[in-house]
């Protein structure tokens, strides 16, 4: 199976319609022999989160989460100006 990077900032368990495409188009690469390797951004402070959005995602789908970028930067930002 050959394998795929696919980037999706809306991905579970974020609510949004977005996150509807995404995971669904993620789940049908494996029925034509590709291996989806969901990147997708950190959620910690996201306000629209449903964990039974998990539900959706197909069995043994590899996600990795990443902070995201506005998120990095304003801890650096912080780190500098903390007193």
């Amino acid at each position: 199976m050959k394998k795929v990077l696919f980037i999706a900032a809306l991905y579970p368990p974020i609510a949004n319609s977005g996150t509807q495409r995404s995971v669904k188009f993620a789940n049908y690469l494996p029925d034509f022999a590709w291996e989806p390797i969901v990147l997708t951004v950190a959620n910690a402070a996201e306000p629209n989160l449903d964990k039974s959005l998990f539900q959706e995602v197909r069995p043994g789908t590899r996600i990795e989460r990443v902070p995201f970028g506005h998120d990095v930067l304003a801890g650096e930002i912080a780190k500098i100006f903390k007193p």
